[in-house]
């Protein structure tokens, strides 16, 4: 292939290689160090690349999409083999790390669109953001229980005027003619203000259970609930108690306990029970 290739323009490569005039200089540079005259010139002073010049460039323009830096690839390239393959198993270990990045904030970007908000701490001011970041990735990942893919999946269903993810068709695919039936008269506007409830109980922890601000938390939240079941005349007190009892045991307390932690998950259940135990 090499012997009958035809030499291809500095416009043909950049187009080729999807990149600027910056980038092809810079790729010059490491394809022949010290010069840019190594390539040929055609009769209109254009430079113009041979093949071998080429796949050099292929490779560098590679180690560039993995995220390595001129330094680097310059270094690289001239290395042998075995440094080589250690070369790619740390850009391994970096990249895994920036798609543990990525993967977490689009998880907290999908949770902002369906709450409404962006994460904050109380204490923001003394807490370092990357720290922080971390702690949100964890106690904001949607990928953690069905019940948070399938909050999701409602959202994009029932939410007018937003366009519904891969994720949603995906898991409204699976779901039977009934299942969806039922979908439709769920009220999500209620499932999505009770999980900005439970993200406002668990930020304000360690406040006393008995304040005002938790006792009104508190019943907005068991409100929505006694909403869920059309019996407006059943008593809040017992449904904080019934609450209370689902943080600690069964699906309920398995998904707040990976979202918030032991400590949180403790502080909300004994919220509920002191709301139950004195309205």
């Amino acid at each position: 292939m090499a012997e009958n290739f035809e030499p291809k323009s500095s416009g043909w490569v950049m187009k080729h290689f999807g990149i600027t005039r910056g980038k092809l200089d810079k790729y010059d540079e490491l394809i022949a160090p010290g010069t840019r005259v190594k390539q040929q010139f055609n009769k209109n002073k254009y430079r113009e690349y041979q093949y071998e010049d080429l796949e050099k460039m292929w490779y560098i323009h590679m180690l560039s999409q993995m995220g390595m830096q001129m330094k680097e690839i310059k270094e690289l390239i001239q290395q042998d083999e075995l440094t080589f393959r250690d070369a790619i198993i740390q850009r391994i270990e970096t990249l895994e790390t920036e798609k543990h990045r990525i993967e977490g904030m689009i998880s907290i970007a999908k949770m902002c669109r369906v709450t409404g908000r962006i994460p904050l701490p109380k204490n923001f001011a003394t807490v370092p953001f990357a720290a922080y970041r971390e702690k949100v990735q964890q106690n904001w990942n949607c990928e953690k229980s069905a019940s948070s893919k399938l909050m999701l999946a409602l959202a994009d269903y029932q939410l007018e005027n937003q366009p519904r993810s891969e994720d949603a068709d995906r898991f409204l695919s699976e779901m039977t003619d009934d299942v969806l039936a039922e979908l439709q008269n769920v009220d999500l506007l209620s499932v999505i203000k009770m999980l900005s409830l439970e993200e406002q109980l668990a930020r304000i922890y360690p406040q006393d259970v008995s304040s005002d601000e938790v006792m009104t938390i508190i019943k907005e939240y068991c409100e929505c609930i006694r909403g869920f079941t059309n019996d407006s005349d059943y008593p809040l007190n017992r449904v904080a108690d019934h609450i209370s009892s689902q943080f600690y045991d069964g699906d309920k307390s398995v998904e707040m306990l990976n979202r918030y932690g032991k400590e949180r998950q403790e502080y909300m259940a004994s919220a509920f029970e002191y709301f139950a135990a004195n309205t």
